[in-house]
């Protein structure tokens, strides 16, 4: 998601990079309060899918996933909208905010979708053997048939 957030900064600066080329591009220092700024990013992203749950994978259906997911990908948008607004960025326009919530939106649910799939693989066994006897035996079978 950082490198959604670079790239909003980049579409913000298009009509320099335009102008100066890709060595003009380059030229452009990163500021204490962008780097700021990202990092910051970085962590509220994390506490706010966090809260709302998307990390931790057990929803049962898709029409939770997606408000859930809407509802982290709007706070994080507005949240950058806030910052480009007080920065007075210059080309700050819906267009780029629209984007990052479609693209985050996307690249979330897509996220959410596959490492659910995937858990489930692991969590919902088919087929299990168990080797031996007594107590632990016992335990992991009930264990099993809990999960199935």
């Amino acid at each position: 998601m950082l490198g959604l957030v670079v790239g909003t900064v980049c579409v913000n600066n298009e009509s320099r990079i335009l102008q100066d080329g890709l060595a003009g591009f380059l030229s452009i220092r990163i500021t204490p309060l962008n780097a700021s700024f990202c990092f910051v990013f970085a962590v509220l992203w994390n506490q706010c899918m966090e809260k709302l749950g998307l990390y931790q994978n057990d929803f049962k259906n898709f029409t939770s996933l997606m408000i859930h997911t809407a509802v982290g990908c709007s706070i994080m948008t507005m949240f950058l909208a806030l910052y480009l607004g007080l920065r007075q960025a210059k080309e700050f326009t819906a267009l780029v905010l629209i984007s990052f919530f479609v693209i985050t939106f996307t690249l979330e649910l897509c996220r959410a979708l596959v490492v659910n799939r995937q858990l489930r693989r692991f969590v919902e066994p088919r087929r299990v053997v168990i080797l031996g006897s007594g107590r632990r035996a016992s335990k992991a079978w009930r264990e099993c048939l809990l999960i199935q």
